[in-house]
């Protein structure tokens, strides 16, 4: 009678699972809205091996610390209460369509709650 050597197939499931876990991207959770970000030649990549505590600006005048909605007017408050607990530091992700007086706004919150260094986020442009 034929026998079916289990112990292969195994060898291949467990080879297909590990291929699935090493090549499914874990994405960092962001708020529900959609950016945008602008294009940059010059930018260099970030090699930091953890994730800042990202800023996000809308077209519509929305921001979001995490995930978490905050007015304009509490975001100094706000950043100067994380700053002690954001060990990489902070970044910025504007839309591309948000006004400049706005975007001065939450840099000034930011410089306010006394961070100098705000990165930001940028895309290769197509070529």
């Amino acid at each position: 009678m034929p026998v079916i050597n289990v112990v292969s197939l195994i060898d291949v499931f467990c080879l297909l699972l590990i291929f699935y876990i090493v090549t499914t991207t874990f994405k960092r959770v962001e708020p529900a809205v959609q950016i945008k970000v602008p294009d940059s030649t010059t930018a260099e990549a970030s090699e930091q091996a953890r994730e800042p505590v990202i800023i996000y600006a809308t077209k519509s005048g929305e921001v979001f610390v995490g995930e978490e909605k905050i007015g304009l007017a509490q975001l100094g408050a706000v950043l100067r209460g994380k700053k002690a607990s954001a060990q990489n530091g902070f970044a910025l992700k504007a839309d591309t369509d948000v006004p400049l007086g706005f975007f001065v706004k939450v840099m000034d919150a930011a410089k306010e709650a006394g961070i100098t260094d705000l990165s930001m986020f940028t895309e290769q442009p197509d070529k």
